[in-house]
């Protein structure tokens, strides 16, 4: 019996296709059908037997080896030609933050967002701070007077990944105030763009109130901010001005027995999303 050393079989490279050649097969060739330039292997012996013609393999002589993409592809830098289900597709290189997924046609894929969250940042304090502190107006709208200071309120700087996302604000605030606190409202400093969150003592006992809240921020509400950085504030005040004496994160009163004397918590959490 004859040895065959499968080492030496192999496709056998004839150049570009010509309608003189003849051809056996497993020939391979290149051909240019219109302006698209693609491989072909032989399946069967021809001669004058063109490839391919408008984009129809001639699938009785020839099959493709490797399909081309068009000679002037609509492409920017650092687009990879990929071979879709039904057609020839480019793949971008996304941007910072993109994932890649299927398209809206599930033939194909595209870079896009992962999801709704886009970021999320957070300030979380557990350590008591004491604060005694005239009251600030808000933006001088006469709706809400706070104690302006980083011991009392809950600030978190922050710029929008995007100008067309909301904004979400969550969590918890603690404070033992020993004067009145009759609201709690969330802002976005020097801007007039606020949310009055309904908080009052009286609902509430003055030592450790605590309280969780949660809004959003709509992208036509932080237009005029697009993504420059501001300043998240959540806190306590009152309608009228006066000094606001208390602590944020106060200790539990041990004496009362069923509670630790250990600080509570209050934490920020700022969601930015696509809604």
């Amino acid at each position: 019996m004859a040895t065959v050393n499968l080492g030496k079989i192999k496709l056998k490279w004839r150049g570009t296709w010509s309608s003189g050649g003849s051809y056996t097969a497993d020939d391979v060739v290149e051909y240019t059908d219109g302006s698209v330039t693609s491989s072909y292997i032989a399946v069967a012996s021809s001669s004058n037997q063109t490839p391919s013609s408008g984009g129809t393999v001639n699938s009785s002589y020839w099959n493709y080896a490797a399909k081309g993409q068009s000679a002037s592809p609509t492409t920017t830098q650092g687009d990879i030609i990929v071979r879709g289900a039904s057609a020839d597709e480019r793949l971008g290189i996304g941007a910072a933050g993109k994932v890649l997924k299927v398209n809206s046609s599930a033939n194909g894929y595209e870079f896009g967002d992962g999801g709704k969250i886009v970021n999320i940042a957070t300030v979380r304090h557990t350590t008591s701070t004491s604060f005694n502190v005239g009251s600030t107006n808000l933006d001088g709208a006469n709706l809400f007077y706070y104690p302006n200071t980083a011991n009392a309120m809950m600030e978190l700087d922050y710029s929008r990944q995007r100008s067309d996302t909301a904004v979400i604000l969550t969590g918890h605030y603690c404070v033992d105030s020993s004067t009145n606190m009759h609201a709690m409202w969330a802002f976005l400093e020097g801007t007039g763009i606020r949310k009055n969150l309904g908080f009052d003592e009286h609902n509430y006992k003055r030592e450790y109130q605590t309280t969780s809240f949660f809004c959003m921020f709509l992208s036509s509400e932080l237009t005029s901010i697009g993504t420059n950085q501001k300043r998240y504030v959540v806190g306590g005040g009152a309608g009228n001005n006066r000094t606001h004496t208390g602590a944020r994160c106060p200790n539990t009163h041990g004496s009362f027995g069923d509670t630790s004397n250990t600080a509570t918590y209050s934490e920020l959490t700022l969601i930015e999303v696509l809604v």
